[in-house]
């Protein structure tokens, strides 16, 4: 095997790890973002502002890391995903504000 298709198929692998990771970290930021909802609406507001601000957190990781997603499907995939983790984060703030 050559030097450059060795270092083909590592990129491809580490390529394919990035997208594992933000996968995980867009679905635990999706959770958190519900969990602040329902932990808002419960009355608990410490604990609905803190897992709301670990999902902004990560969607702000995230969104700098997908540039670095090469495969265009799985970046739109995670962008789309991105998208809806937006839209559960401005519901959670909407709820939060109402209550406030």
């Amino acid at each position: 095997m050559s030097r450059t298709s060795k270092l083909a198929e590592l990129r491809a692998k580490t390529d394919r790890q990035l997208v594992g990771i933000i996968n995980q970290q867009l679905e635990f930021a999706l959770y958190l973002a519900r969990m602040a909802e329902d932990t808002n609406s419960s009355g608990d507001f410490d604990s609905a502002r803190a897992d709301r601000f670990r999902a902004e957190k990560t969607y702000t990781d995230v969104a700098q890391l997908l540039s670095k997603v090469d495969d265009l499907d799985e970046r739109q995939r995670l962008e789309h995903k991105l998208s809806r983790l937006g839209g559960v984060l401005a519901v959670a703030e909407a709820c939060s504000s109402a209550v406030s």
